[in-house]
């Protein structure tokens, strides 16, 4: 009688975690569900078909299809604008309708403008790898113009660092080139745990939880040194050849390339721009090519009193662009892409 007690008390204790389990992973899954596939090219992307969930930062919902592009349908075959940019871009935290691609989209059908906008943003994506895909998003998507979105890392150390999954430049007897992206599938307990963490939310929360709090701690300073240096600090800009990454960038597309600069927003209107956004510009005004700065739109968001990042769960003025600041940066698109047609160069 006492074994039957303790079998039944286990039992109990394992039925009750399953059901504990399962309604978390319920509960989970309305707010952070991003399943990943593997592709040769790009390494993790987004499963075609797939509806990611995101409440960690904003509360989004997106759909995405084949080739890694956020959309509800794939590409008909028009010539579309591809828009290029990091996670800025790929906007897990605001609805499809909200992210400023599909503002742009619908906004040059409303004035009799239409061509499909396709949003190919992918998280961790710098200039050097928009420079080594280039002849892959040629190749498939055909577009008649392409938009890349740039913010201050993307053409400093994010294009330089050596990291698995992203391409980055590096200097060859003088010259500018890339090297390619490391996208080796995953293998050992890795690749054994791949599938289950794409099914379930609770296990790929928990492990990315984990991996953050691994990275904070390794970031930690020492005890009793909280003020040592222990962060390597940002290379200056200097130390990067802008100018030719940007020519590199405007080449591999033929040209037919806007810039969207998504500078830093001081709500007190006090900030310069920064020495890299000041080359970007300068280097683009130079060369004649397509540049809009959403610093442009600033005065507008001083004006009434808002910021184009952050949101409501998270610090005012941090992290990515809010639906303001999406709903700024297409308007500012918008415009360009009317000048541009008015040129007969779109």
């Amino acid at each position: 009688m006492p074994r039957f007690r303790s079998i039944t008390r286990i039992a109990t204790l394992v039925v009750a975690s399953g059901c504990a389990a399962a309604t978390l992973e319920i509960v989970l899954r309305q707010g952070y569900y991003h399943p990943l596939a593997i592709d040769p090219e790009f390494g993790y992307t987004f499963r075609p078909g797939s509806v990611v969930r995101w409440q960690l930062e904003g509360n989004g919902t997106s759909h995405w299809t084949v080739g890694g592009l956020r959309r509800l349908a794939p590409p008909d075959g028009t010539p579309p604008v591809l828009v290029l940019g990091d996670s800025f871009t790929e906007a897990l935290m605001l609805d499809d309708h909200e992210v400023y691609t599909q503002r742009l989209e619908d906004a040059l059908r409303a004035s009799d403008r239409a061509m499909p906008v396709l949003n190919a943003g992918k998280s961790t994506m710098s200039v050097a790898d928009y420079v080594f895909h280039a002849p892959y998003y040629r190749r498939t998507h055909h577009p008649r113009w392409t938009i890349i979105q740039l913010r201050d890392p993307d053409v400093t150390d994010d294009a330089w660092k050596s990291e698995p999954g992203v391409a980055r430049f590096d200097r060859q007897d003088g010259t500018l080139v890339v090297r390619p992206p490391d996208v080796t599938p995953p293998s050992g307990l890795k690749r054994a745990i791949f599938e289950p963490r794409q099914r379930f939310s609770l296990l790929g929360f928990a492990i990315t939880r984990l991996q953050k709090f691994a990275l904070a701690a390794k970031q930690e300073p020492p005890l009793f040194r909280a003020g040592s240096e222990h962060k390597k600090a940002a290379s200056p800009a200097v130390e990067y050849p802008i100018e030719d990454e940007l020519a590199m960038l405007v080449q591999a597309f033929e040209g037919r390339v806007t810039f969207l600069y998504l500078p830093p927003y001081d709500p007190r209107g006090l900030e310069e721009p920064t020495q890299i956004e000041h080359r970007v510009a300068k280097a683009c005004a130079r060369a004649g090519w397509s540049f809009v700065n959403l610093r442009d739109r600033f005065p507008e968001f001083m004006a009434g009193s808002i910021a184009p990042y952050g949101f409501d769960n998270t610090s005012f003025n941090s992290g990515h662009l809010n639906r303001a600041g999406h709903a700024a940066a297409a308007k500012a698109l918008q415009a360009e892409m009317e000048r541009l047609l008015s040129l007969a160069v779109l």
